[in-house]
């Protein structure tokens, strides 16, 4: 006859491995979902660009304030 471990021995090792399992998947989803948000921030980063350049381009280079819309120019500094 073959060695075996206890029943309950065998029934906690395989709820174990279900639980590593699991977690197993959800950090290759989490993995999955940070790169999706990655990918999307840059999109987002890209657009902003875009807006910020048209923006120069009409007013110079200027600090804005993301509140009210209101913006100062920046001067540059000559030396």
């Amino acid at each position: 006859m073959a060695n075996k471990i206890t029943d309950e021995q065998l029934k906690s090792l395989q709820e174990q491995e279900g639980k590593r399992k699991a977690i197993a998947n959800d950090v290759l989803v989490l993995d999955m979902q940070k790169h999706q948000l990655l990918h999307i921030m840059n999109e987002i980063q890209t657009e902003q660009n875009k807006i910020k350049d048209e923006i120069e381009k009409e007013h110079g280079k200027v600090n804005i304030d993301l509140t009210n819309g209101s913006f100062e120019k920046i001067e540059d500094k000559k030396e």
